[in-house]
């Protein structure tokens, strides 16, 4: 029988996976520095320390 997923963790996938796509929508000035700032926070505090993992996940094609 499969355990199930720990919320925090499916929370955490949702997150990522709406924030990827906003950042996007950011004014041109600050969209390289502020958006890596952001996203860096919001990778290191992925609860399973493997932020990579989510973005692997997320955009394969991405270069971070």
């Amino acid at each position: 029988m499969a355990r199930p997923e720990m919320p925090i963790f499916t929370r955490t996938f949702d997150f990522l996976s709406w924030l990827l796509p906003a950042t996007n929508h950011f004014p041109r000035a600050h969209r390289h520095t502020f958006t890596q700032r952001l996203l860096n926070a919001a990778f290191d505090y992925s609860p399973q320390s493997g932020g990579t993992r989510f973005l692997n996940c997320l955009c394969p094609e991405s270069e971070m």
